[in-house]
């Protein structure tokens, strides 16, 4: 079968970027022909709306906001540079086809739509938002499905017209699936769907697989053994790192790049390869993180680990994660570590309930989609 999988623009995430080719390995390991849809993020610069220059004008000129007014064409130019290495990652190693919109896909060009993972149902990241319900194939004889779609957060973000939208496209699904056990409600909520809960696809690949990556890219041992995986940094974090570090006595290490950051020069921004980041959990021996896909990995890598609380990108999925595996007291709102963060990792229990989640998530995906 031919299944086109719809999930958010790749680029430096690496999150983004192993889910999708998790999900896309484990299709294919089951005999369909997979690819992900890739969304095109910028246009080129030369179709840019009057009114957005405008606005980048005032924010320039009165505000003395240093925003580029042609920032698409900037894009242009610092991407090939900032993703070198996860361009290389997903050339070598996930099957896609670019549209500007996936109103660009034609009927014909696949048997199943596959909506998922990652916060693929969230508008603040899918503006268009009925479009990853799969509203555009409307009309289409296509298997419909979603597997572990996230909405990021356990409250509603849509307009009573998203929602309308979404409510229609999503009624031609054959079955839907979330990620967080908050989506099932949400689904419940605004659409009047039955969905069912699954684990991130990155949780149906073995650390073998990923170990594999590494080996191959041959990627050198890291530079610490406190691995800090922080998106959004703080002091509180911080503090967080330093408490580890000194009570472990381990020395910490960053990995992330400051990809996003426009006042540094184009040398700093360069994101590591995703291979680097894989390494980053066979070596560490305690992991630091407000990062989903980092709580994920240390799952996988059996790395002790703890996640602070980042209410900006969504706090519902990360104790969504964490209880599922019994994990809730990994989770910390503040600087202050509780004593149980540095009490031993029952992996054995662990590894049961993920063995439970993946015969699950096997079998839900065989049911709809079979095999080719």
């Amino acid at each position: 079968m031919r299944i086109a999988i719809i999930t958010l623009p790749l680029h430096t995430n690496y999150g983004g970027l192993l889910q999708a080719y998790a999900l896309q390995t484990v299709l294919e390991r089951m005999g369909h022909q997979a690819t992900v849809v890739d969304k095109k993020e910028f246009s080129l610069g030369l179709n840019i709306p009057l009114r957005r220059i405008v606005e980048r004008l005032e924010k320039r000129l009165l505000r003395h906001d240093d925003c580029y007014v042609f920032y698409e064409r900037k894009i242009k130019q610092w991407a090939p540079i900032i993703r070198q290495h996860t361009n290389r990652f997903i050339q070598s190693y996930i099957h896609t086809v670019k549209v500007r919109s996936l109103k660009n896909l034609k009927d014909g060009q696949f048997d199943a739509f596959v909506v998922g993972s990652d916060q693929i149902w969230r508008p603040v990241f899918t503006p268009q938002i009925d479009l990853a319900y799969l509203s555009f194939t409307k009309g289409w004889d296509v298997l419909r499905l979603s597997y572990a779609a996230s909405f990021g957060v356990d409250t509603i973000e849509y307009t009573p017209s998203q929602i309308r939208k979404c409510k229609e496209a999503i009624a031609h699904f054959r079955a839907v699936s979330v990620r967080e056990s908050s989506g099932v409600d949400l689904c419940r909520q605004l659409f009047g769907v039955e969905a069912e809960w699954m684990i991130d696809p990155t949780l149906l690949l073995s650390k073998n697989d990923y170990v594999a990556l590494v080996e191959k890219a041959g990627i050198s041992q890291s530079a610490g053994s406190l691995f800090c995986y922080v998106l959004d940094k703080s002091a509180e974090i911080q503090k967080v790192i330093d408490t580890i570090g000194s009570q472990r006595q381990l020395t910490p290490f960053f990995l992330n790049a400051f990809s996003e950051n426009k006042k540094v020069e184009i040398e700093k921004r360069v994101q590591p390869p995703v291979e680097a980041w894989l390494r980053a959990f066979m070596d560490a021996e305690f992991v630091v993180t407000d990062s989903f896909h980092a709580c994920v990995f240390s799952i996988l890598f059996h790395k002790p680990f703890v996640v602070c609380a980042n209410h900006g990108r969504g706090v519902s999925r990360l104790q969504s994660l964490l209880g599922a595996f019994g994990l809730a007291d990994r989770f910390v709102f503040d600087a202050e570590l509780p004593s149980a963060i540095f009490s031993p990792i029952d992996w054995e229990d662990v590894d049961r309930r993920l063995d439970g989640y993946r015969l699950n998530s096997q079998a839900f995906l065989s049911k709809y989609l079979g095999k080719n």
